[in-house]
Protein backbone atom coordinates (compact mmCIF):
# COMPACT_ATOMS: atom_id res chain seq x y z
CA UNK A 1 0.00 0.00 0.00
CA UNK A 2 1.57 3.52 -0.53
CA UNK A 3 2.28 5.94 2.29
CA UNK A 4 -0.83 8.57 2.72
CA UNK A 5 -0.04 11.40 0.76
CA UNK A 6 -0.53 14.69 2.46
CA UNK A 7 -0.77 18.52 0.99
CA UNK A 8 2.55 19.94 1.41
CA UNK A 9 2.57 23.31 1.50
CA UNK A 10 2.87 26.29 4.40
CA UNK A 11 0.35 28.23 5.72
CA UNK A 12 2.14 31.04 4.92
CA UNK A 13 2.69 30.34 1.28
CA UNK A 14 -0.82 29.15 0.98
CA UNK A 15 -1.65 32.49 2.00
CA UNK A 16 0.15 34.82 -0.08
CA UNK A 17 -0.73 33.04 -2.76
CA UNK A 18 -4.68 32.36 -2.45
CA UNK A 19 -5.65 34.79 0.52
CA UNK A 20 -6.92 38.08 -1.30
CA UNK A 21 -9.20 35.49 -3.96
CA UNK A 22 -10.29 33.62 -0.53
CA UNK A 23 -11.01 36.62 0.94
CA UNK A 24 -12.80 38.72 -1.51
CA UNK A 25 -14.67 35.46 -2.38
CA UNK A 26 -15.93 35.64 1.27
CA UNK A 27 -16.74 39.13 1.04
CA UNK A 28 -19.11 38.95 -2.18
CA UNK A 29 -20.79 35.85 -0.45
CA UNK A 30 -21.06 36.63 3.36
CA UNK A 31 -20.72 40.27 4.41
CA UNK A 32 -24.16 41.33 3.50
CA UNK A 33 -24.71 38.87 6.37
CA UNK A 34 -24.25 40.82 9.61
CA UNK A 35 -23.47 38.01 11.55
CA UNK A 36 -20.62 37.04 9.40
CA UNK A 37 -19.14 40.38 8.59
CA UNK A 38 -14.96 40.37 9.68
CA UNK A 39 -14.46 36.39 9.51
CA UNK A 40 -12.36 36.63 6.58
CA UNK A 41 -9.44 35.76 7.92
CA UNK A 42 -11.12 33.29 10.08
CA UNK A 43 -12.08 31.24 6.55
CA UNK A 44 -9.24 31.58 5.32
CA UNK A 45 -7.50 30.21 7.39
CA UNK A 46 -10.75 27.07 7.73
CA UNK A 47 -9.80 26.68 4.15
CA UNK A 48 -5.85 26.30 4.41
CA UNK A 49 -6.73 23.25 7.42
CA UNK A 50 -9.16 21.51 4.85
CA UNK A 51 -6.44 21.77 1.81
CA UNK A 52 -4.04 20.00 4.05
CA UNK A 53 -6.42 17.64 5.85
CA UNK A 54 -7.43 14.15 5.21
CA UNK A 55 -10.50 15.31 3.96
CA UNK A 56 -12.35 14.98 0.77
CA UNK A 57 -15.36 17.08 -0.92
CA UNK A 58 -18.56 16.15 -2.28
CA UNK A 59 -16.61 17.31 -5.51
CA UNK A 60 -14.11 14.53 -5.46
CA UNK A 61 -13.32 11.81 -8.27
CA UNK A 62 -13.32 8.04 -7.48
CA UNK A 63 -10.92 5.44 -9.00
CA UNK A 64 -11.84 1.82 -8.72
CA UNK A 65 -9.26 -0.70 -9.79
CA UNK A 66 -10.87 -4.46 -9.36
CA UNK A 67 -9.12 -7.46 -9.97
CA UNK A 68 -6.56 -10.30 -9.34
CA UNK A 69 -3.00 -10.08 -8.78
CA UNK A 70 -0.44 -12.29 -9.81
CA UNK A 71 -0.51 -14.80 -6.50
CA UNK A 72 -4.16 -13.85 -5.67
CA UNK A 73 -7.05 -16.58 -6.28
CA UNK A 74 -9.59 -13.89 -4.94
CA UNK A 75 -10.12 -10.96 -6.76
CA UNK A 76 -9.99 -7.52 -4.81
CA UNK A 77 -10.93 -4.32 -5.12
CA UNK A 78 -8.92 -0.91 -4.38
CA UNK A 79 -10.65 2.60 -4.17
CA UNK A 80 -9.20 5.95 -3.52
CA UNK A 81 -10.85 9.34 -3.85
CA UNK A 82 -8.84 12.05 -5.83
CA UNK A 83 -9.60 15.65 -4.84
CA UNK A 84 -7.36 17.37 -7.41
CA UNK A 85 -4.13 19.11 -8.35
CA UNK A 86 -2.73 21.89 -5.47
CA UNK A 87 0.55 23.85 -6.15
CA UNK A 88 1.13 20.75 -8.21
CA UNK A 89 0.82 17.99 -5.57
CA UNK A 90 -2.03 15.42 -6.19
CA UNK A 91 -4.49 15.12 -2.82
CA UNK A 92 -5.48 11.84 -2.84
CA UNK A 93 -6.90 9.73 0.22
CA UNK A 94 -5.19 6.49 1.27
CA UNK A 95 -6.64 3.44 -0.27
CA UNK A 96 -9.50 1.25 0.97
CA UNK A 97 -9.17 -2.38 -0.12
CA UNK A 98 -11.66 -4.93 -0.11
CA UNK A 99 -10.24 -8.29 -0.60
CA UNK A 100 -12.76 -11.29 -1.11
CA UNK A 101 -9.98 -13.95 0.38
CA UNK A 102 -11.43 -16.42 3.38
CA UNK A 103 -8.05 -15.78 4.59
CA UNK A 104 -8.60 -12.05 5.19
CA UNK A 105 -12.10 -13.15 6.26
CA UNK A 106 -12.14 -15.22 9.29
CA UNK A 107 -12.78 -18.22 6.93
CA UNK A 108 -15.40 -16.37 4.77
CA UNK A 109 -16.01 -16.05 1.27
CA UNK A 110 -19.31 -14.98 0.31
CA UNK A 111 -20.45 -12.77 -2.47
CA UNK A 112 -21.01 -9.30 -2.39
CA UNK A 113 -22.68 -6.06 -3.77
CA UNK A 114 -20.33 -2.99 -3.80
CA UNK A 115 -21.40 0.25 -5.41
CA UNK A 116 -19.24 3.21 -5.63
CA UNK A 117 -20.44 6.66 -6.70
CA UNK A 118 -24.53 7.11 -6.78
CA UNK A 119 -25.21 4.96 -4.32
CA UNK A 120 -28.36 5.54 -3.15
CA UNK A 121 -30.40 3.29 -5.30
CA UNK A 122 -28.12 0.13 -4.77
CA UNK A 123 -28.60 0.60 -1.12
CA UNK A 124 -32.40 0.88 -1.35
CA UNK A 125 -32.91 -2.52 -3.10
CA UNK A 126 -30.24 -4.09 -0.67
CA UNK A 127 -31.63 -2.64 2.38
CA UNK A 128 -35.74 -2.18 1.62
CA UNK A 129 -35.23 1.54 2.59
CA UNK A 130 -33.74 4.22 0.85
CA UNK A 131 -30.44 6.20 2.39
CA UNK A 132 -32.60 9.32 2.94
CA UNK A 133 -35.56 7.36 4.31
CA UNK A 134 -33.21 5.23 7.16
CA UNK A 135 -30.98 8.96 7.87
CA UNK A 136 -34.95 10.45 8.58
CA UNK A 137 -36.09 6.84 10.50
CA UNK A 138 -32.49 7.71 12.49
CA UNK A 139 -33.68 11.29 13.52
CA UNK A 140 -36.76 10.59 14.61
CA UNK A 141 -36.19 8.04 16.90
CA UNK A 142 -33.37 9.77 18.45
CA UNK A 143 -35.98 12.80 18.59
CA UNK A 144 -38.28 9.90 20.19
CA UNK A 145 -35.59 9.09 22.72
CA UNK A 146 -34.15 12.52 24.02
CA UNK A 147 -38.01 13.77 24.83
CA UNK A 148 -38.38 10.53 26.87
CA UNK A 149 -35.42 10.37 28.51
CA UNK A 150 -36.48 12.68 31.32
CA UNK A 151 -38.23 9.99 32.66
CA UNK A 152 -36.15 7.67 32.88
CA UNK A 153 -33.29 7.40 30.81
CA UNK A 154 -31.67 4.10 31.21
CA UNK A 155 -35.10 2.70 30.44
CA UNK A 156 -35.66 4.84 27.14
CA UNK A 157 -32.20 3.88 25.83
CA UNK A 158 -32.61 0.52 26.14
CA UNK A 159 -35.77 0.60 24.61
CA UNK A 160 -34.64 2.20 21.64
CA UNK A 161 -31.28 0.32 21.07
CA UNK A 162 -33.80 -3.03 21.60
CA UNK A 163 -35.94 -1.70 18.52
CA UNK A 164 -32.57 -0.99 16.07
CA UNK A 165 -31.24 -4.10 16.82
CA UNK A 166 -34.98 -5.61 15.62
CA UNK A 167 -35.25 -2.94 12.79
CA UNK A 168 -31.58 -3.58 11.28
CA UNK A 169 -32.36 -7.28 11.93
CA UNK A 170 -35.66 -7.73 9.88
CA UNK A 171 -33.34 -5.48 7.02
CA UNK A 172 -30.65 -8.30 7.08
CA UNK A 173 -32.97 -11.35 7.03
CA UNK A 174 -35.59 -9.75 4.40
CA UNK A 175 -33.45 -7.65 2.11
CA UNK A 176 -29.88 -8.31 2.35
CA UNK A 177 -29.30 -12.22 2.88
CA UNK A 178 -32.03 -13.07 0.20
CA UNK A 179 -30.20 -10.53 -2.66
CA UNK A 180 -26.75 -11.89 -1.12
CA UNK A 181 -27.59 -15.80 -1.38
CA UNK A 182 -28.81 -15.38 -4.74
CA UNK A 183 -25.22 -14.23 -5.64
CA UNK A 184 -23.71 -17.34 -5.09
CA UNK A 185 -25.49 -19.31 -7.64
CA UNK A 186 -25.71 -16.65 -10.48
CA UNK A 187 -22.87 -17.63 -13.52
CA UNK A 188 -21.12 -14.82 -14.80
CA UNK A 189 -23.18 -14.01 -17.47
CA UNK A 190 -25.64 -13.70 -15.17
CA UNK A 191 -23.91 -11.29 -12.48
CA UNK A 192 -23.14 -9.21 -14.86
CA UNK A 193 -26.10 -8.80 -16.21
CA UNK A 194 -27.45 -7.92 -12.52
CA UNK A 195 -24.97 -5.08 -12.46
CA UNK A 196 -25.63 -3.80 -15.79
CA UNK A 197 -29.99 -3.63 -14.27
CA UNK A 198 -28.46 -2.10 -10.91
CA UNK A 199 -26.59 0.35 -12.81
CA UNK A 200 -30.09 0.75 -15.40
CA UNK A 201 -32.12 1.56 -12.30
CA UNK A 202 -30.29 4.26 -11.29
CA UNK A 203 -29.77 5.92 -14.08
CA UNK A 204 -34.19 5.65 -14.41
CA UNK A 205 -34.26 7.37 -10.77
CA UNK A 206 -31.99 10.39 -12.15
CA UNK A 207 -34.22 10.93 -14.90
CA UNK A 208 -37.32 11.70 -12.57
CA UNK A 209 -35.30 13.36 -9.92
CA UNK A 210 -33.77 16.77 -9.37
CA UNK A 211 -30.41 14.90 -8.46
CA UNK A 212 -27.37 15.77 -10.98
CA UNK A 213 -28.08 12.73 -13.81
CA UNK A 214 -24.52 11.31 -13.96
CA UNK A 215 -25.57 8.29 -14.44
CA UNK A 216 -26.88 7.11 -17.94
CA UNK A 217 -26.56 6.18 -21.29
CA UNK A 218 -25.06 2.74 -22.60
CA UNK A 219 -23.21 1.14 -19.91
CA UNK A 220 -20.41 -1.05 -20.64
CA UNK A 221 -20.37 -4.71 -18.90
CA UNK A 222 -16.85 -6.11 -17.78
CA UNK A 223 -16.24 -9.20 -15.92
CA UNK A 224 -12.90 -10.84 -14.61
CA UNK A 225 -12.29 -14.30 -13.80
CA UNK A 226 -9.33 -15.84 -12.65
CA UNK A 227 -9.27 -18.37 -15.47
CA UNK A 228 -10.17 -16.13 -18.31
CA UNK A 229 -9.30 -12.57 -16.98
CA UNK A 230 -11.19 -9.38 -18.38
CA UNK A 231 -14.00 -10.16 -20.94
CA UNK A 232 -16.15 -7.31 -22.02
CA UNK A 233 -19.85 -8.56 -22.36
CA UNK A 234 -20.84 -5.17 -23.49
CA UNK A 235 -18.22 -2.20 -25.04
CA UNK A 236 -19.66 0.90 -26.83
CA UNK A 237 -17.90 2.32 -29.75
CA UNK A 238 -17.45 6.30 -30.12
CA UNK A 239 -17.34 5.50 -33.80
CA UNK A 240 -20.52 3.85 -36.09
CA UNK A 241 -19.18 0.62 -36.87
CA UNK A 242 -21.18 0.56 -39.90
CA UNK A 243 -19.34 3.45 -41.70
CA UNK A 244 -15.81 1.96 -40.43
CA UNK A 245 -15.46 -1.43 -41.75
CA UNK A 246 -11.55 -0.90 -41.87
CA UNK A 247 -11.89 -0.77 -37.91
CA UNK A 248 -12.93 -4.96 -37.90
CA UNK A 249 -10.67 -5.66 -40.87
CA UNK A 250 -7.85 -4.56 -39.09
CA UNK A 251 -8.49 -6.12 -35.78
CA UNK A 252 -8.82 -9.97 -37.80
Amino acid sequence: MPPKVRIRISQKKFESKFGQYIKNMYEQNFNSIEHYKNYADLFLEAVYKFIIADYYSEQNTGVVIAGYGTKEYFPSIYRMNIEGLIEGQLKFSEPIIWNSSPIQNGGNSTPNIIPFAQTDVIFTLLTGISPELNELHEMQIGKIGRELSEYNETAVNSLIKKYKQQFNDYKQKAYIDPIINLLEGLSIKEMGEMAETLISLTSFKRKFSSDIGTVGGPTDVLTITRGEGPIWMKRKKYFDGEMNKGYELRRK
